[in-house]
């Protein structure tokens, strides 16, 4: 009779206790998870505090009489971020180089054409007068100088650091002499020969 009634639970007991456990080692892992994380928002809200804030901003962002000097790659990321604040500053760096170099050969250019009596570029008739237009470049030659002297100086921080700072440089743009970002002075345009007539009256960098 016994053996009958066991054929006939199919062992429906076994079943419903192994089912109950794994529910309740289930929902004890998930709250002890959830206990966990809840402990960890309550111990770091416990640091929340206006002097925390400024020390972690300080961290990320240095200032005055900040006691790092140099500048490490993270453990975190292997250096990817270094690498790619270097490749960035340089292409800056390239782009203020080129832009320096192209709008002086577009000053020296007015110069001369000044010189043949012209008024405007002979490829913008539309545009502003010769005088005009030097002031201009020579205020976006100023403009470039800024953003190239400040990536000059982010990446020589970089390059302490440890980063391969020089291989995202063009060495076909720039050249870190200081004769590059010096304009030709007007009284010395009028020496300019007829070869000037090669030059272009216009590039394909305009000024910003």
């Amino acid at each position: 009779m016994q053996d009958s009634i066991r054929s006939c639970e199919l062992s429906f007991y076994e079943k419903i206790s192994t089912y109950l456990n794994t529910v309740a080692r289930t929902e004890v892992l998930t709250t002890t998870a959830v206990l966990s994380s809840f402990t960890n928002i309550r111990d770091q809200a416990e640091c929340i505090s206006r002097d925390y804030n400024y020390n972690c901003y300080m961290q990320a962002y240095p200032c005055f009489r900040d006691s790092t000097t140099i500048i490490t790659p993270s453990e975190h990321d292997g250096g990817y971020s270094l690498n790619y604040e270097a490749r960035q500053n340089a292409s800056k760096l390239n782009q203020a180089a080129k832009t320096i170099k192209a709008y002086n050969k577009r000053i020296q250019a007015c110069h001369y054409h000044k010189t043949k009596g012209l008024k405007q570029e002979p490829n913008d008739t539309g545009g502003p007068d010769l005088n005009t237009k030097i002031i201009e470049l020579q205020i976006a030659i100023r403009n470039a100088e800024m953003e190239k002297a400040r990536a000059e100086a982010r990446l020589e921080k970089l390059r302490e650091g440890g980063i391969s700072v020089d291989e995202y440089i063009d060495a076909a743009v720039y050249t870190p002499t200081p004769q590059e970002t010096t304009a030709p002075p007007v009284q010395k345009q009028e020496q300019i020969t007829d070869q000037a007539d090669e030059w272009p009256a216009t590039d394909e960098v305009a000024p910003q």
